[in-house]
């Protein structure tokens, strides 16, 4: 929202006046008016437009990761919220740099779909109060190795796509 408020504040009256004045004057004269009243009024619109276009993006949230091999660490926190944390991992699986790091609130996320390509990838899940659902989609050729811990109901709430004998649990 802040991204928005400071979109909206620097559009100013001025500055629509001024682009518009760009357009070459034939076709200024035509159309002017017209059109500076359309851009105010999707300005005035951008903060209320904002938050529900945001949730549209946010409700399925598809993060596909890379041909290498990853650690995976999946958990919920206080608020039932998810937190996803990725990390490269070298040739002796050893845990590298963060990669990708976001946590969703089961407020606005409802589904969360990981995708593993190539890669020895490993997936931890800690979830025992977070009600967002996980699909994992494995790319049927390399190893993937899942531990996942938590409550019944949440375990339930995770799908995994792999291979038979790609998937390791």
């Amino acid at each position: 929202m802040n991204i928005t408020n400071e979109s909206v504040n620097k559009l100013t009256d001025t500055l629509i006046a001024s682009a518009l004045k760009k357009i070459p004057a034939p076709v200024y004269e035509q159309v002017h008016q017209q059109l500076e009243k359309q851009l105010k009024n999707r300005r005035a619109d951008l903060l209320k437009k904002s938050p529900q276009y945001f949730r549209f993006l946010n409700r399925n949230v598809d993060v596909t990761f890379s041909d290498k091999s990853e650690l995976v660490k999946i958990s919920d926190t206080t608020g039932s919220k998810l937190v996803v944390s990725v990390y490269k991992l070298n040739d002796n699986n050893e845990i590298g740099q963060e990669v990708y790091h976001r946590t969703f609130d089961p407020a606005i996320t409802k589904e969360l779909r990981l995708y593993l390509y190539g890669g020895a990838d490993s997936v931890i899940v800690n979830n025992s109060s977070s009600p967002i659902k996980l699909r994992i989609m494995g790319d049927g050729k390399a190893a993937k190795y899942y531990d996942l811990n938590g409550s019944g109901n949440q375990l339930h709430k995770i799908h995994i796509y792999e291979g038979l004998s790609n998937a390791h649990f």
